[in-house]
């Protein structure tokens, strides 16, 4: 993925900005400027985290810049920057919090690169029910003998994305966060045994209306229509499932993205589920190769065109995931399956229309099966490949992979380069990265989609459109908190003198995107918005404001060593809520929120 380098020195003297005087006034107009244009300098790289093992699965420490080659779509790239980070024999000491004054939060949190941070994400979104006990309990032998010195966090992925814990090292904490995911049927999921039910009801129509053997009554020619109306409605549910998951998975992917983005280094995302609809690489197709392998049919609808309008969103998601460096670990929970699994021969209907098409049956039933596990673990596979991560399938033993896959992400070398083609186009791009030492095994993302900061105006109807979906989800009370726009709040509760909750915000300049005016000003829009989320989950009160500001340079240069100021103002009835604050960027889509505990008392007027 395309990024900036990031400005460590920009992000310090934002934390240390203490106590908050909003003294950059951001809405000044185009104020008369002294100095000569100023354009902040960007470098766009691409980073790649690169596993290197021997062929014991070790990783081999040591090895330079000049042991690595990397190619773009065939051409060699100069490295710009080379870091290996190797697990130490004894966990490192804890990075020290941050401390704020009194009334003070912010969204970074303080994670060191060489204490890599894991996310297991259970998916019941795409699991039948009978699939998540044995998941559920292997995680938790997992999470029983976590690592000393592995931060996880729990997220669970049902129709929305849910933090379970926060990250942590601590096994018992995380145990206990695991014990309190209960098993959820997904809505979106259709079991095998319904199918087949389905499929058994109009196979005994069908054979009854061209005369074969089966009970009942009725025209043939209208019994043969309501076979043929059922068999479409499955294959329209069918698909429309599909595409529903496959949109509730993207939001979940970007969420998480956008929740890490600030944490350096590599990030581990083992994803723990029975499906995995969604594919990243280039070759992604509308419809499965398998269905043709297997000689598979499929009734299509609208099925084509609403994946391909899906097509962008997989774009952007695959981008997010690999600017925010996570690599996804794909685990098939099922373990091994067995075609013809979930069969039920004993069934009286399974006999209506004989022996030879009951076979002819079992053999259509078990061929769908196989289609869809192949499917799935191709999806599986290159999720992994385009990550940089490692796909799971065929293992009853679920907590030997989660261990596998947190050891193998916590040593890898970066790499970074900025590509010699400097056009943003969207386009994926191969990456190649070779090796010199001997017998090295390499484990790297294969690729990425040159996806410009910019998407377009941000004042068109489907940008606005685009930008409130994505802040909304952002603002649920359940949604992992944003880092990708780095904010520090004050907030001040109601008091003699004022009736309303105050919130100053800092929001970090070098995280959003000034465009360049015809004035030779400098032009930011953000959306803010803070929402009182009560103990019932209810919006208790909200406020809404806009920063759409041109400034001139000098003060564009004073904002970019401070940060960007902004107000809000919140009435409240006493009571206990959690305040969760954002900020969305219109020209880059990046969000940044925070949670802030809030008690608000009564208060009695000076008056």
């Amino acid at each position: 993925m395309n990024i900036r380098s990031p400005n460590r020195r920009a992000l310090r003297s934002f934390l240390l900005l203490l106590p908050l005087l909003l003294r950059v006034p951001v809405s000044a107009q185009n104020a008369p400027g002294q100095n000569a244009p100023l354009f902040r300098a960007e470098t766009r790289q691409v980073i790649v985290d690169v596993v290197v093992s021997d062929h014991n699965g070790h990783f081999i420490p040591g090895l330079k810049p000049n042991d690595f080659t990397v190619l773009e779509n065939g051409k060699p790239q100069k490295i710009a920057a080379f870091t290996m980070y190797a697990q130490p024999a004894s966990p490192p000491e804890p990075a020290a919090s941050i401390k704020l004054p009194r009334n003070q939060y912010t969204n970074y949190a303080i994670a060191d690169p060489d204490r890599p941070i894991t996310i297991v994400l259970l998916d019941v979104l795409n699991t039948q029910v009978q699939d998540q006990a044995y998941a559920h309990q292997q995680m938790i032998e997992f999470l029983k003998d976590l690592p000393s010195g592995q931060r996880i966090a729990l997220f669970a992925l049902g129709t929305r994305l849910k933090m379970v814990q926060g990250f942590t090292g601590d096994s018992d904490t995380l145990v206990a966060a695991a014990k309190m995911l209960l098993r959820n049927i997904s809505l979106l999921m259709t079991s095998e045994a319904d199918r087949q039910d389905a499929e058994i009801y109009y196979a005994n129509l069908e054979a009854v209306a061209t005369g074969g053997r089966g009970a009942g009554g009725g025209s043939p020619a209208a019994l043969s229509g309501v076979a043929n109306m059922i068999e479409e409605a499955l294959a329209e549910e069918q698909n429309y499932q599909q595409i529903q998951r496959m949109g509730l998975t993207l939001a979940a992917l970007t969420s998480l993205a956008r929740a890490v983005s600030a944490y350096p280094g590599r990030k581990n995302l083992l994803w723990l589920s029975a499906e995995f609809p969604i594919r990243f690489g280039p070759d992604f197709q509308l419809f499965e190769q398998a269905d043709q392998q297997f000689g598979g049919s499929r009734q299509t609808g609208n099925h084509a065109g609403e994946l391909q309008a899906q097509t962008p969103p997989l774009h952007e998601t695959a981008a997010l995931l690999t600017a925010s460096q996570i690599a996804v670990y794909p685990i098939d929970i099922r373990g091994n399956i067995s075609p013809g699994t979930g069969i039920d021969i004993g069934s009286p209907d399974m006999y209506n229309n004989g022996e030879e098409a009951l076979g002819k049956m079992r053999d259509r039933f078990a061929r769908r099966q196989s289609t869809m596990e192949w499917n799935d673990h191709e999806a599986m596979t290159d999720i992994a490949r385009e990550t940089g991560g490692k796909a799971f399938f065929g293992t009853n033993d679920l907590k030997d992979a989660l261990e596998k896959s947190t050891r193998e992400g916590a040593s890898y070398y970066t790499i970074a380069y900025s590509p010699e083609n400097h056009k943003w186009d969207g386009k994926y791009r191969k990456i190649e990265v070779k090796c010199a030492a001997s017998g090295a095994k390499l484990t790297y993302r294969r690729g990425y989609y040159a996806v410009p900061d910019t998407f377009g105006s941000p004042n068109s109807k489907a940008a606005e459109d685009q930008i409130a979906r994505l802040f909304a989800t952002a603002m649920q009370p359940e949604a992992p908190t944003s880092t990708m726009v780095l904010l520090k709040i004050q907030v001040l509760l109601p008091d003699a003198t004022h009736k309303t909750v105050r919130i100053d915000y800092a929001i970090n300049a070098n995280d959003v995107i000034f465009t360049d005016t015809p004035e030779n000003s400098k032009h930011v829009t953000l959306d803010l918005m803070a929402v009182a989320w009560d103990r019932n989950g209810k919006d208790a009160g909200h406020s809404s404001d806009k920063i759409d500001s041109s400034v001139a340079v000098n003060v564009y240069q004073e904002v970019m060593r401070s940060y960007i100021p902004a107000h809000q103002e919140l009435e409240l009835k006493p009571g206990t809520y959690t305040l969760r604050l954002g900020v969305v960027d219109r020209n880059s889509r990046k969000i940044g929120t925070l949670d802030v505990p809030l008690t608000v008392m009564a208060v009695q007027s000076s008056r």
